[in-house]
């Protein structure tokens, strides 16, 4: 994992601070590839520029948060499982980069880069968005 320092020249000092420059990095890379917006924009989870990431990473929180929430977790995800419970916009975004894929028995799985990039997210999606909804 790379680790780039923030604006001020200081390295994240904090696992929030880690995760958060790790996801910036992660979707900074996914548009670099798509073209949404200038990846130099995105500065902060807090601020994205693009409405269409914005709403995407809301939804993969949200998604991270439900998916967590049920009493039997999972940590692999069908195509049926993805596209049910996230709109057409976040897999036209090709999940920003957050989820990768891979196939058992012919069947394509999704799963998060990592559960602990799950746990951020639902953690994420609990302190920023649950009580908006």
């Amino acid at each position: 994992i790379l680790v780039y320092r923030k604006e001020n020249g200081q390295l994240p000092t904090t696992l929030t601070q880690l995760y958060e420059n790790f996801i910036l990095q992660t979707i900074r890379r996914y548009v670099k590839k798509t073209q949404f917006t200038d990846p130099h924009q995105i500065n902060s989870l807090h601020h994205l520029p693009s409405p269409v990431i914005a709403t995407a990473f809301q939804e993969m929180c949200k998604f991270a948060y439900l998916s967590l929430k049920e009493n039997t977790p999972r940590t692999t995800f069908s195509l049926f499982q993805v596209q049910q419970s996230l709109n057409v916009l976040v897999v036209k975004a090709d999940y920003l980069g957050l989820l990768t894929t891979f196939t058992v028995h012919g069947e394509k799985r999704y799963q998060f880069l990592h559960l602990s990039i799950q746990e951020f997210l639902a953690a994420w999606f609990i302190t920023k968005y649950e009580n908006t909804e």
